[in-house]
């Protein structure tokens, strides 16, 4: 089984990075997530000093933002995945992309004409940024707006955020926007991310939604647009930032240099 040798070649590495740095003593351990810090706690034998992170796009985000005027309001973004076609290191070992590019997009435009006419809103999608939007998705797509490189941005004036799972869904945890999970039968076969998708749905407590079969026909609408302001909460603290810190990664590591700098 090509997945279970896939699987198994990651542990093999998770392992060989242990026994490669667990003689190395740190000064300081940059740690973003009480989940990440109270596992490393455990194993510190050298007691290194901890000091609380952020992840990169948790720091992002308190940057003082700029006023973007040129975005429209009442609109739904979609944050695509990689195009199915794009070669990466699943392939080397044999693993196919779990997405056919027609079947997709068509499985898209599907939802995404439902969705419009039910919510009375405007469809936006973000390309992922590993592959850009060619003529060919520009085509398939043509009906809806096609915005790269602004998935912050777009996120936060947004009015519902669409995602497979990537970690961009960090934007909309954070500017507490609400979020619909999709997949389609391909995805939940395969098991690489639909096990990711599926603890994303649980932990922030958001819909999972099979576009192939269509299942979005048949949900409560109502109240598509909450969410639940705890679920975001708790996973900003496990996974973002581990003390609701308001100072970004740049400030903290300038003052961790400055303050060496001082003591040498």
């Amino acid at each position: 089984n090509k997945i279970l040798y896939f699987n198994f070649k990651l542990k093999i590495l998770h392992y060989v990075q242990i026994l490669f740095f667990k003689n190395i003593k740190y000064n300081y351990l940059l740690i973003a997530g009480n989940y990440f810090k109270k596992k490393f706690i455990n194993k510190n034998p050298y007691k290194t000093r901890i000091i609380d992170f952020n992840s990169w796009d948790y720091s992002k985000t308190l940057k003082p933002s700029k006023k973007y005027n040129n975005f429209f309001k009442n609109y739904i973004v979609f944050l695509d995945v990689p195009n199915p076609n794009y070669f990466n290191e699943n392939n080397l070992y044999g693993i196919k992309n779990s997405l056919d590019f027609n079947d997709w997009s068509d499985q898209l435009n599907n939802y995404f004409s439902f969705l419009q006419k039910k919510l009375k809103k405007e469809i936006v999608i973000c390309p992922h940024p590993l592959t850009p939007a060619d003529e060919n998705y520009k085509k398939k797509f043509s009906k809806y707006k096609i915005i790269e490189n602004q998935t912050m941005e777009l996120i936060k004036y947004s009015d519902l955020v669409v995602n497979v799972g990537s970690t961009a869904l960090s934007y909309a945890v954070v500017f507490r926007k609400p979020i619909v999970l999709i997949y389609n039968q391909n995805i939940k076969e395969t098991g690489l991310s639909y096990k990711t998708i599926q603890n994303l749905s649980v932990e922030l407590n958001c819909k999972l939604l099979n576009i192939e079969i269509e299942d979005y026909k048949n949900i409560d609408y109502s109240r598509i647009y909450s969410f639940d302001k705890k679920k975001y909460e708790i996973y900003t603290q496990e996974y973002l930032s581990c003390a609701n810190i308001k100072k970004t990664n740049s400030e903290i590591i300038s003052k961790l240099i400055n303050k060496n700098e001082n003591l040498q």
